[in-house]
């Protein structure tokens, strides 16, 4: 197998190359975390078409290159005039249009297989002028080198030295960094994993009740990084702006 012939199930398995990522980022794979598409489609998709997208969203049994697989053939069931509605992924947007209208036609054509759409963008993106790659790459969302240094003080020196390493790894992309940075969690006794914080500070200024239930929700085993993230994001979701607003602030 080449570089360019990507089974979209072992998509998220090969050593990432920056080409790879860009694609990856630029359809919104950490979307796939939230419990519904991006709310800039709602006003574009008939509502039974959203509907069918966030139950996708939702359903935890699916991997996430099995959500992008469901949403495509979603996608691909619109008629013409809708898919034509539908905006490219903000990291697109910075391109040249004539590339904006390439990137278009290759992600609504009815016609090509998730890996076909894959080759084709990465062709056009390999394609650009330096600057233009570069521009791309900066969109990638950059993950910290070291894990919090808080924690250096409570996990176990191998726990750590295992967070560190995987913090660091340039071939895993953020969903899978915090994969694995949750199987290490995970592994954690009880006794370690309760002096552990939901979060180092922006969590702790809500009240003492809302901290314990993410803190419960940070401590139950057998969750994928997906159903965690969706557990503890529907209580915040739920907070009046009050209280998120308290969140936001630095």
């Amino acid at each position: 197998m080449t570089k360019y012939q990507i089974d979209t199930d072992e998509i998220w398995k090969i050593p990432k190359e920056p080409t790879v990522l860009i694609i990856e980022e630029s359809l919104n794979t950490r979307d796939f975390l939230y419990n519904e598409p991006p709310s800039e489609l709602k006003s574009i998709l008939p509502p039974a078409t959203f509907a069918q997208l966030t139950a996708i969203h939702q359903d935890q049994a699916l991997t996430i290159p099995q959500k992008m697989a469901k949403i495509d053939a979603v996608i691909n069931a619109l008629p013409e005039d809708v898919l034509e509605q539908l905006p490219l992924p903000p990291a697109f947007r910075l391109l040249p249009e004539n590339v904006q209208k390439m990137m278009k036609a290759i992600r609504t054509a009815k016609n090509l297989t998730m890996q076909e759409k894959w080759l084709q963008m990465t062709i056009i993106i390999e394609s650009l002028p330096n600057e233009q790659r570069q521009m791309l790459q900066q969109t990638i969302p950059h993950f910290p080198s070291e894990p919090p240094p808080e924690l250096r003080d409570v996990l176990p020196k191998d726990a750590w030295n295992q967070l560190v390493a995987v913090y660091q790894d340039v071939k895993l992309n953020n969903v899978q960094k915090m994969e694995r940075i949750d199987k290490i969690m995970d592994s954690l006794p009880d006794s370690i994993r309760q002096q552990l914080s939901v979060s180092s500070s922006p969590l702790q200024k809500l009240p003492i009740d809302i901290q314990q239930k993410l803190q419960a929700i940070h401590m139950e085993e057998g969750l994928s990084v997906e159903q965690r993230f969706q557990k503890m994001n529907a209580i915040i979701e739920s907070l009046p702006l009050e209280m998120k607003k308290l969140i936001m602030q630095r």
